[in-house]
């Protein structure tokens, strides 16, 4: 059974408009492109039914469009229900249709899913590992909860919230497999990362050394340079520069060079800070070699599983991290902003503020003498942690995504089959769709010999642009390339200008980033999201990319 979902026909997919500026014969052409491959023939073709509902177009004319198709091979099932829209109504609405397959071992799944729209938003969105999407299932489940507040606010927020949030916790516990006991949400991965190193306990002698991947998220590497100017110097950062392609075997040596530099320097390595999936460029790296690297070299390990919760599997019993974040907005369809940050029982008592410090915070002289106030004893006769009570109440604040996670993952299980489902239809569109557009482009995908790089939901692929260095001695350029002239600010400026023309005249956004001399974009693959989109997009930053030669981005 295959589905196509029309905008506001069924309450399944997400409330964002998947729209691009093909022209009301090209969506025809696409629409009817779809249903013939996926029905094969005529007679199936009328041989779709829906419980109560019937969509499908009676001819493949000009004028008219399918709204809502399930194909089935049982007649028996169908009615006699017939719906019939113009296709210049959708265009002119801004609407297209849209078909995902979810393939399980190579065959196609009975589980499949497209997008809801709603007429507030124009977007073709190939970045969502950047913000998230949120299901109109789960959309509506937070303004539910967030109702259910407004009718009680007091009585909401003190006793009802926590029963939520901990079956949150619980929740995201499982799908990680870590003890929830561990685990807190918090609105961010910056929230989370600033938690975990503003609380840090750095030696007094200032030879503790922070070991970091050149690749680490921007907004993490500066708050680890912070944290030594907040230490007033107790620590510094030591970057392992990775310069790829790489295979994994090559970057845990990397690492472990780092760890080995840093003891010669005569320096104390303590922490060592490493991505799931790094962000620009998104690098699946060998995270589980490099914590046991940093247990093995007696480090404690930092994950930052921005991209993890919802995009692989992760086991953190397995793999023992000492602290751990993720976020879960970006791919469990959580509304933003939302994070899962672990802390190892072993490591609770260095955490011992929130951001920002709230009711939860024990004052060192409360501990020595043993008090313990009221709400801390009431937690902890029901079986909470302290590091748990610390996180329970921080601030007001619109967190009523924190209370969707159960709903979220029963919701990928029921409707997309499941998270093996999801991955392995993502993995495999992320890399096909990297191999299309890199194809289009007459480039490349960043990638190694292993393909380990890109075993991730989300693909880098080498922009036709050269950084000219106007001195004479630049080779010819391939056909279909172009110079850019090198000066100061000119690799922010011609990304910055590509991603706003996506977004202002193609309705669309991937990140497009400056990386070891060359431009890059980043797409993002979805279970909304099939090949044909990013055919499209390829095309898109081909057209993009002519128009940098011309110099366009200086006007």
């Amino acid at each position: 059974m295959f589905e196509f979902f029309f905008p506001s026909l069924l309450a399944k997919g997400f409330p964002f408009l998947s729209s691009a500026p093909w022209g009301a014969e090209a969506l025809e052409k696409r629409v009817y492109k779809r249903a013939v491959r996926t029905v094969g023939d005529e007679a199936h073709r009328r041989s779709v039914c829906l419980s109560t509902k019937l969509y499908l177009p009676l001819y493949p004319t000009s004028n008219i469009i399918i709204i809502n198709i399930i194909i089935s091979n049982n007649i028996s099932n169908c009615n006699n229900t017939l719906t019939i829209v113009s296709l210049s109504w959708v265009a002119s609405n801004h609407h297209v249709l849209a078909m995902s397959e979810l393939p399980l071992d190579g065959k196609c799944s009975s589980t499949s899913l497209s997008t809801q729209h709603t007429p507030s938003s124009t977007m073709t969105d190939n970045r969502i590992g950047s913000f998230g999407t949120v299901p109109t299932a789960i959309f509506n489940k937070a303004h539910e909860l967030r109702r259910r507040c407004e009718g009680r606010p007091c009585s909401f927020s003190r006793y009802e919230f926590p029963a939520w949030l901990d079956k949150s916790r619980e929740a995201v516990a499982d799908l990680l497999n870590a003890d929830p006991d561990n685990i807190v949400l918090v609105a961010n991965g910056s929230t989370a990362s600033n938690t975990i190193m503003r609380n840090f306990v750095w030696n007094e002698d200032g030879l503790d050394e922070i070991i970091q991947v050149s690749i680490i998220f921007a907004p993490l590497g500066k708050m680890t340079g912070y944290v030594g100017e907040l230490s007033q110097g107790l620590v510094r950062t030591r970057q392992v520069q990775l310069n790829y392609p790489l295979e994994d075997d090559e970057v845990v040596e990397l690492f472990r060079q780092g760890i080995q530099a840093s003891r010669e320097a005569g320096r104390r390595p303590r922490l060592g800070i490493f991505d799931t999936i790094s962000s620009t460029p998104a690098i699946r790296l060998p995270f589980e070699r490099l914590v046991a690297l940093c247990r093995e070299e007696g480090v404690m390990s930092f994950v930052d599983g921005a991209h993890a919760a919802g995009h692989m599997k992760i086991d953190l019993a397995a793999l023992d991290p000492d602290f751990f974040v993720t976020c879960c907005h970006k791919w469990l369809f959580i509304p933003r902003g939302c994070a899962a940050l672990y802390v190892a029982a072993r490591n609770q008592w260095m955490v011992r503020s929130t951001l920002p410090l709230s009711h939860g915070f024990i004052p060192t002289a409360d501990i020595e003498q043993g008090k313990v106030d009221g709400k801390l004893a009431q937690a902890l006769a029901s079986g909470k942690t302290p590091f748990v009570y610390n996180f329970e109440f921080v601030a007001p604040m619109d967190n009523f995504g924190y209370l969707c996670i159960p709903e979220s993952i029963r919701w990928r299980q029921e409707v997309c089959g499941g998270e093996k489902a999801i991955q392995t239809y993502c993995v495999n569109l992320a890399r096909a769709a990297g191999a299309l557009m890199a194809s289009i482009l007459g480039t490349k995908v960043l990638d190694n010999k292993s393909q380990s790089v890109s075993a991730c939901c989300m693909t880098n692929v080498l922009l036709p642009l050269k950084l000219d260095a106007g001195n004479g001695d630049e080779t010819p350029l391939p056909e279909g390339w172009y110079a850019v002239r090198s000066k100061p600010g000119v690799q922010f400026r011609v990304s910055d200008w590509i991603m706003r023309k996506m977004a202002t005249e193609y309705e669309t956004l991937m990140p497009v980033f400056f990386f070891q001399g060359s431009w890059w974009a980043r797409g993002s693959a979805q279970i909304y999201l099939e090949l044909d989109d990013f055919e499209w997009g390829g095309r898109m930053l081909k057209d993009l990319c002519e128009r940098v030669g011309d110099g366009e981005y200086l006007l």
